[in-house]
């Protein structure tokens, strides 16, 4: 069985600046980690609307880039 182990003393500076250091590193890799599955759900719902699409309209998806580029320069 493992014992629990009550500490006595503060931590010293240096454990405390260990602990700051690695609290912020995962804070980081959260933020990174989050920023990535944000951006991999979007591409999801994209593909899905370009899926959507390209059965709705029977077009392949080049053609409905060239549709679209047509649009953005011609409106």
């Amino acid at each position: 069985m493992i014992k629990n182990i009550t500490r006595r003393t503060p931590p010293t500076p240096e454990e405390l600046q260990a602990q700051n250091a690695f609290l912020e590193q995962s804070r980081r890799d959260t933020d990174r980690i989050n920023s990535e599955a944000m951006i991999a759900s979007r591409q999801i719902r994209e593909a899905a609307f370009q899926d959507k699409l390209v059965a709705d309209t029977r077009l392949d998806l080049s053609q409905l880039r060239a549709i679209r580029e047509w649009l953005k320069h011609n409106s």
